[in-house]
């Protein structure tokens, strides 16, 4: 007998119901017995295996230690208990194996085998190494940045996710020291972090499993600083020793997005496997004794001694309170009906913790059919229900990590179809189809997708990364179900076999749609203004030179006509003055276009209505382009009411037909129309220099020769011109923008070569009503009587407007610049009929001068002059109303009627 009289057939009776194989072996440990579990376990007949030795029997493969060893170990111990390999190369299986040398009174020792098939739980091991494998490859492609550094604080790995975050490869990222990382408020901080640990682990308080979460401030490549959460933990050897730090860093702006998701829980990385626990027991019903062999000090930490004189009452006390009547009651109805019982509850161990535990037991009836005894086995399965916790854990938290991420996670096929095994839900927020549609290509492929221009690279960047094993990082662009480009941002990696080859692509593609448009808008934004700073330059510097070469033609030009007005027309010397006069003339017609550039021209604007102001000049046009070019009008009501200098708006048209006959050598057509638009914050983005408003333009359009891109780049800057030296000054255009500039406005400009050039003028639109134009006086030169006090710091124009009103019999006081001015001011005694300044001057300008001089003078006359007088007499080139002001170079005769209307004024 076995246990307690019990015989091997009814143990083997016992154990078969709860699929536990029993084997007897002789001495020579050739099998005796199989019971009919063990032949399900080992895939044999029991029959035949009787008298055949237990090796060849159990088939136990090299890698489980051998028979050998399981045999030294009973001999030496009496038993010995774990798990083999066993079975054929094409069908290895695994059990658990005890081995037990049974004392028998009167008679010999028996070898008792018992046999527990395990297969199903190793494959469930495996199933959950493979998750892991699977978590790692998402948590390498993920946006958290992975590093590890040894004891010293030098990194050892960086993963790629660093250059989003940081700026940084990952290969700059490796050769930074933590200060070069971090502020210097985080370098403390995480300094004295780590000091902590460092010093926990040398304390009884020592966690191997121990992390530490601390929100850090790091260093951004740009020069900015970036918010980051760290989880840190120790590397560690087979020994359990520090050798190391392991860190995962996130960016956290994005935790209100995916922090439940990514979070780790310290269960998904501590998924163990435990010795699984083997008790058999015996209960008297009658005497309440339970007898107990096997594992039971493994399974309820108690003693051999504190358990052997175990009843049931103190049985069914260390059953968990929660589940003690359930299984009492189970007992209870295995003990009334015939038949097996199996269960599973919680069962207290000695330290005060509880073990899940799995019984299976059958009750044995005495002589007269009532219950006698109870046999059966308890298991420990806590390892296996925690595996499977862990596992259902580890597959949650995977679904909600994957339905989380702000893209798609995928696994496909290495083929030109890129053929779709798995995708994430959030399939179709980014395509636009459901996930069934891509899989398998049900309906269609992913390379369907892909802008067709696209396809070929991402073949071939993806061929290249899987030749190197290395990470395929691609942007490129898709297109919705709905029609809609988007542009995506994929990584990801093959999935090779052991000889190397390709098994499928796995990764995460993301929409980028809107960093890419906001990239172009941002490189559309600096283009333009590069553009408007380049051409700020050249108006500043063309405004200064205009204004140094209006003081130089007022004198040419003063002198030229005092000499002039000396003789007749007969004299030979005259005709060459009057080519001196038209050259000068030339010249300031020159510098008068620089003024427009610069925006330094002084206009005086009136509300006009567009169209009406057109229709007159479409006369001068014609003349301009000449008889052999067709002009077409096509002017819309809708273009309403503009505010400009009438002069200004005929230099543009003059300017834009000049330009539209260069491009017509043969003839051709050129169109004027006018319209109105009104544009929003989206549409003015759009429009290179526009803004937001109400418009109103004018368009002059040919079918001439048109402009390269390299030529439409330049066309507005001065002097720049693709005409034959000689004939054309490179001006006109550059007009054209800064008297559109100077109002407010702006350009567009399309142009193709062998197709023609359109420009469209855009000028703000205004409510007002049209202004009458101020009727033109023309007053005789007078003869002077008064005062005058000069106030130029130019000696040449000094020279010269003496020498005018001197000769126009006016009194004359010279003052070299404002303060001489004041002085001069202050000692005349007599009165000063009027102030004639220049603007532009050092230490005061002109109407600063006139204040101080007004002070001490009240009701003192002024006239302004200058070549331009920058914001002192104007707003934007706009001059204030009632400023007496006369533009620099000037006629002798413009001189002398200006001092008549002002002194007579």
């Amino acid at each position: 007998m076995l246990v307690s009289g019990l015989g091997l057939p009814e143990l083997a009776q016992l154990l078969d119901r709860a699929d536990q194989g029993v084997i007897e072996l002789d001495p020579a440990w050739n099998v005796v017995h199989c019971s009919p579990a063990a032949e399900r376990i080992l895939r044999i007949d029991g029959a035949g295996a009787a008298g055949r030795p237990f090796a060849d029997v159990l088939r136990i493969d090299d890698r489980s230690g051998g028979i050998e060893s399981i045999c030294r170990a009973v001999e030496r111990d009496g038993t010995w208990r774990g798990e083999v390999r066993h079975g054929l190369p094409e069908d290895v299986r695994w059990a658990e194996l005890s081995v037990h040398t049974l004392a028998r009174p009167g008679n010999a020792p028996a070898t008792v085998c018992l046999l527990r098939d395990i297969t199903a739980f190793k494959a469930k091991e495996g199933t959950l190494r493979e998750q892991e494998r699977r978590y790692r490859l998402l948590a390498e492609n993920a946006r958290d940045v992975i590093w590890t550094a040894d004891l010293s604080l030098k990194f050892t790995y960086v993963s790629p996710s660093v250059e989003r975050l940081r700026g940084f490869t990952p290969e700059e990222a490796m050769k930074q020291t933590l200060a070069e990382v971090l502020t210097p408020a985080a370098l403390q901080r995480a300094s004295q972090t780590l000091a902590e640990e460092l010093a926990l682990e040398m304390s009884p308080q020592r966690d191997i499993h121990r992390m530490r979460v601390i929100e850090l401030e790091e260093r951004h490549k740009n020069g900015s600083t970036v918010q980051t959460e760290i989880t840190l933990s120790f590397l560690r050897n087979e020994k359990l020793e520090v050798v190391g730090v392991l860190g995962v860093t996130r960016d956290v702006t994005e935790r209100n997005r995916a922090v439940q998701a990514l979070r780790r829980t310290e269960e998904r990385y501590r998924i163990t496997a435990e010795q699984t626990g083997q008790v058999f027991f015996e209960w008297d019903i009658a005497t309440g004794q339970i007898e107990w062999s096997g594992a039971g000090e493994h399974l309820t930490g108690q003693s051999r001694l504190e358990f052997r004189t175990l009843t049931r009452s103190q049985w069914e006390g260390w059953v968990h309170p929660e589940d003690r009547a359930r299984v009492i009651a189970l007992m209870q109805q295995a003990m009334a009906t015939p038949g097996p019982y199996s269960t599973e509850y919680r069962f207290l161990r000695k330290d005060g913790s509880y073990a899940v535990v799995e019984a299976h037991g059958v009750v044995v009836h005495g002589d007269a059919s009532a219950p006698s005894r109870m046999l059966g086995t308890v298991r420990d399965i806590s390892e296996r229900k925690r595996l499977d916790d862990a596992l259902r854990e580890s597959q949650r938290a995977m679904t909600v990590l994957i339905h989380n991420l702000p893209g798609m996670v995928y696994r496909c096929r290495n083929d030109r179809d890129w053929t779709m095994e798995y995708l994430s839900p959030a399939c179709e927020a980014l395509t636009g189809y459901p996930t069934e549609a891509l899989i398998g290509n049900q309906s269609l492929s992913y390379n369907d997708l892909i802008e067709e221009s696209h396809r070929e690279q991402v073949w071939e960047d993806w061929q290249r990364v899987l030749q190197e094993h290395g990470v395929y990082r691609g942007e490129y662009a898709i297109r919705r179900k709905d029609g809609a480009l988007r542009w995506v941002w994929e990584q990801g990696c093959g999935v090779y076999s052991e000889s190397g080859d390709v098994l499928a692509l796995e990764g995460f593609i993301s929409d980028i749609t809107e960093r890419k448009l906001a990239e172009q808008e941002r490189s559309s934004l600096e283009e333009q203004l590069r553009q408007s700073q380049k051409m700020e330059a050249i108006g500043q510097l063309a405004g200064g030179v205009a204004h140094d070469f209006n003081n130089i033609l007022t004198c040419i030009n003063g002198f030229t006509e005092m000499l002039m007005s000396t003789m007749g027309p007969s004299e030979p010397i005259f005709l060459d003055l009057l080519e001196v006069k038209k050259a000068a003339d030339r010249a300031a017609s020159l510098t008068s276009q620089l003024l427009a550039f610069s925006r330094k021209q002084v206009i005086a604007p009136r509300v006009m209505d567009l169209n009406t102001a057109l229709r007159p000049a479409a006369r001068m046009i014609q003349r301009i382009i000449g008889e052999d070019v067709e002009l077409r009008l096509q002017l819309d009501d809708c273009a309403g009411r503009i505010k400009a200098d009438p002069g200004q708006i005929e230099q543009i048209l003059i300017n834009l037909a000049v330009n539209a006959r260069d491009a017509l050598a043969d003839g051709g057509k050129v169109v004027l129309d006018t319209g109105c638009i009104r544009l929003d914050e989206e549409q003015s983005r759009q429009l290179a220099g526009s803004k937001p408003g109400a418009f109103a333009f004018i368009g002059v359009a040919d079918n001439g020769c048109g402009m390269t891109p390299e030529v439409r780049e330049h066309i507005f800057e001065p002097f720049f011109t693709t005409k034959a030296q000689g004939k054309g000054t490179g001006l006109g255009l550059s007009t054209v923008y800064g008297i559109v500039q100077q109002n407010g406005g702006f350009i567009d400009v399309h142009s193709e070569p062998g197709v023609g050039s359109t420009f469209r003028i855009f000028l703000p639109s205004v409510p007002e009503e049209v202004e009458a134009p101020e009727p033109r006086r023309s007053s005789p030169v007078p003869c002077g009587r008064a005062v005058i006090l000069l106030v130029e710091d130019e000696e040449m124009v000094r020279k010269m407007i003496l020498r005018i009103l001197e000769r126009q019999g006016y009194t004359v006081m010279v003052a070299h610049g404002p303060m001489e001015a004041i002085a001069m001011s202050e000692q005349f005694p007599g009165s000063i009929d009027l102030l004639l300044s220049d603007v532009v001057m050092p230490e005061l300008n002109g109407r600063q001068l006139h204040a101080r001089l007004e002070a001490s003078r009240p009701g003192l006359r002024v006239l302004y002059m200058s070549g331009y007088p920058e914001n002192a007499l104007s707003h934007e080139g706009v001059l204030e109303p009632g400023i007496p002001f006369l533009a620099k170079p000037f006629a002798v005769d413009a001189l002398l009627r200006k001092l008549g209307d002002v002194l007579g004024g």
